[in-house]
């Protein structure tokens, strides 16, 4: 279905003088409104000026990003004759790098859109665009993609059982946290459901981890950053993990007791904790399964 048709003629195209600085995309700002799915084209969000014929419509199917890149809510599939000047409205988040908020196409894998005279990025008013000059009769899809930041974080332990946790957006199997380290370690991760303890193949960010090692061992765990994620409980004691920064719990729907526990290697014994720390696990007790947001505060 689509979302809108812009056919281009001398009656209908926007009388619009280009500056002679070059295109200023704050120049361009349309009144189009149309709702499909869930995206709405208006001049708040989406501003255009097509050389040609024009089709767009909202993507349904939209593929994950490139790795260590991240996408936004801005989703369209585009066909045309000839060339588009585009540009899309964005909510800054602050585990994105503002600076590499790109316009990318997918035609089956991803490509940076236009070349560097022909993107625009303006912080100022959250706005970035392109002027794409190889559009086609057959659909494709342009979105806005960007960078997470990247955190370096240390995982210290302790010889003996340590409560810890993967404090960014990375998976990392045992053997690749562990490279490089002569100390021999286990692993054991929390089942909320069955309530058994069992050996995880992969850490998640999101879950805590008893991990014990014969040693004391320090090791930086690199990956993008973790400032907020939701997190479904059982009913019972649930063992959750930390975000890159000092974080809370947040916006429960599972009548979560307040207080967390957390365990002090170097004391051999349990202590309450009202906030989360990185790289710590944590004992949270919910009275009804339901979610939570675990959020850097």
């Amino acid at each position: 279905m689509l979302l809108v048709t812009y056919n281009v003629s001398p009656s209908n195209l926007p009388n619009i003088s280009l500056p002679s600085g070059g295109f200023n995309f704050s120049e361009f700002n349309f009144s189009w409104l149309d709702l499909l799915a869930d995206f709405i084209v208006t001049a708040s969000n989406v501003s255009f000026l097509p050389g040609g014929d024009l089709e767009m419509r909202s993507c349904l199917e939209r593929a994950a990003p490139p790795e260590d890149y991240v996408s936004t809510l801005s989703y369209l599939d585009i066909a045309g004759s000839t060339w588009l000047y585009i540009n899309f409205t964005y909510l800054p988040t602050p585990e994105i790098n503002e600076s590499t908020y790109e316009v990318w196409m997918y035609d089956g894998s991803w490509h940076e859109s236009g070349w560097n005279g022909s993107r625009v990025l303006d912080t100022a008013r959250n706005v970035v665009g392109v002027n794409i000059t190889s559009l086609t009769s057959n659909f494709k899809t342009y979105a806005v993609l960007a960078k997470k930041k990247i955190e370096s974080i240390a995982l210290t332990l302790h010889r003996g059982w340590n409560l810890v946790s993967i404090p960014v957006d990375k998976e990392f199997t045992p053997e690749q946290l562990f490279q490089g380290f002569s100390a021999s370690y286990t692993i054991y991760a929390w089942n909320p459901e069955v309530k058994e303890y069992y050996e995880p193949e992969t850490l998640k960010p999101g879950e805590g981890y008893w991990v014990y090692v014969t040693s004391d061992v320090s090791i930086t765990v690199k990956g993008g950053a973790l400032y907020q994620y939701p997190l479904n409980l059982r009913k019972g004691w649930n063992l959750i993990g930390s975000a890159s920064h000092l974080a809370v719990v947040v916006e429960s729907t599972a009548r979560c007791h307040p207080i967390l526990w957390t365990w002090m290697p170097e004391e051999y014994r349990y202590s309450r904790a009202l906030a989360i720390m990185p790289a710590s696990g944590y004992w949270i007790y919910a009275a009804s399964p339901g979610s939570v947001i675990v959020v850097s505060s």
